[in-house]
């Protein structure tokens, strides 16, 4: 992004493609990253030596890497620093490209890279304690949680609550590896009160995941959130906001929906995240509610997905 809508955020991407660097760059933006590293061949510093180089750097939260290849000897050295960062609580992503036949053959002719064996290379890089991306979104997301929930409590007891009921469902159906927090009564009675007293009392039924209806306006839906993270059952939230209803006035900029989670980001430990399921012309609200430092994930299937990877990552390494 230009310079002055930049978000200066706690990652690089380490690549043996420059078009896939940038590309990954300009798709996160407005985050903008501290390293963007472009290997190819690897004729002189490798990707274990960048690696190593930048577990010095303190201030760096997650480290993408695309690989196709590693030049003898490297990829030990490349999982040892792997190793070493994850016991800092630092996480390197590893998106193995040339896992295929028909893949391994095109990195023959990109980098003349020889393919790593997909299973050996996988198994020794989550040992290591790396996160071993199945696709460029999952790539795109796990970047955006290490960043945004670095410093945030977790936990594995999962609340979420959407405007939308297609996406109740969906975070029921992708939820394994969290578990569903179990609210308490005065969680429970605060949730029907802001349903009622906005007429909604027949139509919300108060579970977990919250379908809140998409005659919810900002303020019901900015208090149900509170009330949920405020629940000591909920260690994190998804928060689905589907910005297509009169309801939300969502950029709306004094004391509009991203005004008030940016308030409930900045005031709370907990960690939770945005989706915003819709076409281009809501990206706004999008990059809004990451200028204000929350995690923006574009589906609800892929933002529990990656929340529980992260999750069970972090309780591994981090405690």
């Amino acid at each position: 992004p230009p310079r002055e809508e930049a978000v200066p955020a706690p990652f690089a991407i380490l690549s043996q493609s420059g078009a896939i660097t940038v590309s990954r760059a300009s798709k996160l933006a407005p985050l903008s990253p501290r390293y963007l590293i472009s290997v190819g061949n690897q004729i002189d510093l490798t990707l274990g030596d960048h690696l190593a180089h930048l577990e010095s750097d303190p201030d760096l939260a997650v480290v993408a890497c695309y690989v196709e290849g590693f030049r003898p000897g490297d990829g030990r050295a490349f999982l040892e620093a792997t190793q070493h960062m994850a016991r800092e609580g630092k996480l390197v992503l590893v998106h193995h490209a040339g896992r295929s036949p028909a893949g391994a053959a095109a990195t023959r002719s990109h980098t003349a890279s020889i393919a790593s064996d997909a299973v050996v290379l996988r198994e020794l890089a989550r040992a290591a304690g790396a996160l071993v991306t199945e696709s460029l979104d999952e790539l795109d997301d796990l970047i955006r949680l290490g960043c945004g929930w670095r410093e945030r409590r977790i936990g594995p007891r999962v609340a979420a609550l959407s405007n939308a009921g297609y996406e109740c469902v969906t975070f029921a159906d992708a939820a394994d590896g969290l578990a569903w927090a179990d609210l308490g009564a005065a969680t429970r009675e605060t949730l029907a009160t802001i349903a009622d007293e906005r007429g909604l009392g027949e139509l919300v039924a108060v579970d977990n995941p919250l379908d809140v209806t998409p005659m919810l306006d900002d303020a019901g839906l900015l208090l149900a959130a509170q009330t949920l993270l405020a629940d000591p059952s909920v260690d994190l939230a998804l928060l689905g906001l589907v910005p297509m209803t009169p309801a939300l006035s969502t950029l709306d900029p004094a004391g509009g929906l991203v005004t008030g989670l940016g308030e409930l980001w900045r005031g709370r430990r907990e960690a939770f995240l945005a989706v915003v399921d819709a076409g281009a012309q809501y990206q706004p609200l999008a990059v809004a509610l990451q200028r204000v430092g929350i995690p923006v994930v574009s589906a609800a299937d892929r933002a529990m997905r990656a929340a529980a990877r992260y999750v069970a990552w972090r309780r591994r390494w981090s405690g």
